[in-house]
């Protein structure tokens, strides 16, 4: 059965799990036929950008899937400018002021709003397929987002002095993985106490968003979820902090993406990106990944989290 979408779905996520990118993104074209996404795609009218020439022509990227997501795939962005594009984004609005100070980037909207004029287009999880990437060539890992420096010094005047480290315990309970990806409570609670044992000098920084923020107050944390409100402003909290420490969510991105040192807490089975069997990741160079012995084994990696900030 050639076109049996479930299976190219399975073969794409098993392809990059292993680091194979040339077949893992040729395979995930097929997420747009799969029956639980493709009601999430726009057949948009006019030409898909398949990585080719596009000098002054306006280009428009269309996110997809999550926050973090959009963050992860914005690198591509500067390099479509670098080709001549005209790249507008369409996004969550939440990430409109975060995106547009990304070099090369001349507007990003609503992605459910009026789409502006455009020559070419492409879903954005599509660009590592159109720039042909493989793990030794992704670009952009060093950091490409910098925070705003108005909001970065805003954030400097409100954070205690001394070593700082942002913690973001739980993602988006709509995701249909949280239920593995995001420490219980009581783990969150084992985390932030080992990490006061092993840092007594560590100031720990709220970080959490959504439903679960509110359990920062509890866990004896500031609450800065309220002031958090858009990925700029997260930027500019990010930017003052020594270190991240977060399940796989959308804070992890921004720190890698900002060149922030981030330690990402993985499940037994993680995503598709986090490949398998390292504790690097070819997307961020300053990230460092603590997966999960055997599933469910958060223990395991709170250990080795305190551990390391310990040593």
């Amino acid at each position: 059965s050639p076109n049996f979408a479930h299976a190219h779905w399975n073969l794409a996520t098993a392809a990059l799990l292993a680091g194979d990118f040339a077949r893992g993104f040729r395979e995930y074209e097929w997420r747009k036929r799969h029956d639980d996404f493709r009601r999430n795609f726009l057949d948009l009218p006019g030409p898909v950008w398949d990585g080719g020439d596009c000098a002054g022509r306006r280009v428009l990227v269309m996110a997809e899937q999550g926050l973090g997501d959009t963050i992860q795939l914005a690198r591509f962005l500067p390099r479509i400018a670098a080709r001549g594009g005209i790249v507008t984004l369409a996004c969550d609005p939440c990430l409109i002021p975060l995106v547009r100070q990304l070099p090369g980037v001349a507007d990003a909207v609503p992605r459910h709003a009026a789409l502006p004029e455009y020559d070419l287009w492409i879903d954005q999880m599509s660009l590592p397929r159109a720039f042909g990437i493989a793990p030794d060539t992704v670009p952009g890992a060093a950091g490409y987002i910098a925070a705003d420096p108005v909001r970065a010094a805003a954030w400097a005047r409100r954070l205690p002095a001394g070593p700082k480290a942002g913690l973001v315990w739980a993602g988006n309970p709509g995701h249909s993985n949280d239920r593995r990806r995001s420490l219980p409570p009581a783990q969150a609670a084992a985390l932030i106490a080992q990490l006061r044992d092993a840092a007594p000098g560590l100031s720990l920084v709220n970080l959490q968003r959504g439903p679960r923020a509110a359990e920062a107050v509890g866990l004896g944390l500031s609450d800065h979820a309220a002031a958090l409100t858009d990925y700029a402003e997260t930027a500019g909290l990010v930017a003052n902090l020594d270190l991240v420490i977060a399940v796989d969510t959308s804070v992890t991105h921004l720190a890698g993406a900002m060149g922030r040192p981030v330690w990402t807490m993985l499940p037994f089975a993680p995503d598709w990106r986090w490949i398998l069997g390292r504790n690097d990741t070819p997307w961020y160079a300053s990230m460092r990944l603590f997966r999960q012995a055997v599933p469910g084994d958060w223990a395991g990696v709170i250990a080795r989290v305190a551990a390391a900030a310990r040593g």
